[in-house]
């Protein structure tokens, strides 16, 4: 059996410092200065198969991509729709090859779930690496979206083997969302955790879609296509380097975005600014892309933009937060806002950290 990286060693490399990662085991209370071949690893994590189609059907690929276009980037990236694609493939694998450690409890909890919701870890991950084109991966969503027009299908979907609600949910959280590019502000780094990212419900988690469909009564058919688009997920944070982060956002933002008036909603008085429904940022952070239109194709145009401390803090805290054994980062002086923040708004007591 080999030795697989839940986290690709390329990705943890964008953490070193003088060629160490600092390890931080949650569990024993402390740190160790490692090398990447030794961290977020295991013997047997993934079957031979699973291993090499990591490999090559997306880590080599998404490496190229980010040497190329975004390890370097400093205030602009711009994407070809067909790297959005391989970027989002990346993401969604990234949040679906951790394999999460189930207690007895929860395993009896997962024996009573319908077959659909049941995870499927290796079968999930080869399916997405399986796909080349962003219409196949609307081939994962449509077919269960299709099916949830008529509520008599929910117990066909749920007790068929055909279906995987977790690939599903990851798959549509991802593609149909929108991606934003942020960076570290100097006095502070990203960390990296076990899951290689983030998730986000805030105070709308679960009112954004009734608020559109609200809007959908009221005679705003526009926005038919946003309805069928929107997750109970409000991002997800998916730290590249010490310096870059992708996050991915809910197609529901664009709602605040709306620099040239193609929606025009009025949000009640007593509904969340950006900044109260994120939990950070404001409205000019998370604007999403720019679309280029030249005869050689489209391009997605990205501002990076500029985390403040006090943003990054909260990141961090939200990725350290869904933790449950392991996180990494450079150097524990290039967090300590992290941890300061950590004192009040972490469930981890992160006092050992030095």
């Amino acid at each position: 059996m080999v030795r697989s990286h839940y986290i690709p060693q390329f990705i943890l490399r964008n953490f070193c410092e003088n060629d160490k990662i600092t390890y931080c085991d949650i569990n024993k209370r402390e740190i160790s200065s490692r090398n990447t071949r030794s961290v977020f690893s295991e013997i047997g994590y993934y079957s031979e198969e699973t291993e090499t189609d990591l490999n090559n059907k997306i880590e080599h690929i998404f490496a190229n991509l980010y040497h190329n276009k975004l390890e370097n980037a400093r205030y602009t990236i711009e994407l070809t729709p067909e790297e959005l694609f391989t970027l989002k493939k990346y993401l969604i694998v990234a949040s679906l090859r951790y394999r999460f450690k189930y207690t007895e409890e929860d395993k009896k909890r997962i024996d009573s779930m319908e077959k659909a919701f049941k995870p499927e870890f290796e079968n999930d991950i080869k399916e997405i690496l399986n796909i080349n084109t962003v219409n196949e991966a609307y081939n994962i969503i449509n077919k269960i979206d299709s099916q949830l027009y008529d509520f008599r299908n929910i117990d066909k979907i749920q007790n068929s083997e055909e279906y995987s609600i977790p690939l599903w949910a990851e798959t549509k959280d991802i593609i149909q969302s929108y991606i934003v590019f942020v960076q570290a502000p100097k006095e502070e780094e990203f960390i990296i955790p076990e899951l290689g990212r983030g998730m986000y419900y805030g105070s709308i988690a679960f009112k954004k879609l009734s608020f559109i469909v609200n809007l959908l009564l009221q005679g705003r058919v526009d926005l038919d296509p946003l309805s069928t688009s929107v997750t109970i997920r409000d991002y997800s944070i998916f730290p590249l380097s010490k310096r870059l982060a992708v996050i991915s956002i809910s197609s529901f933002y664009e709602l605040y975005c709306d620099l040239n008036g193609l929606y025009n909603v009025r949000f009640p008085e007593d509904f969340p600014t950006v900044s109260e429904a994120l939990g950070f940022g404001d409205k000019n952070l998370i604007l999403p892309p720019r679309i280029k239109y030249t005869r050689k194709g489209n391009f997605y145009q990205y501002e990076i933009k500029n985390l403040s401390v006090k943003d990054i803090c909260i990141l961090n805290s939200v990725m350290i937060n869904e933790t449950t054994d392991y996180f990494a980062f450079s150097n524990s002086s290039r967090i300590k806002n992290t941890l300061e923040f950590a004192k009040e708004n972490s469930k981890h007591n992160l006092k050992f950290i030095q």
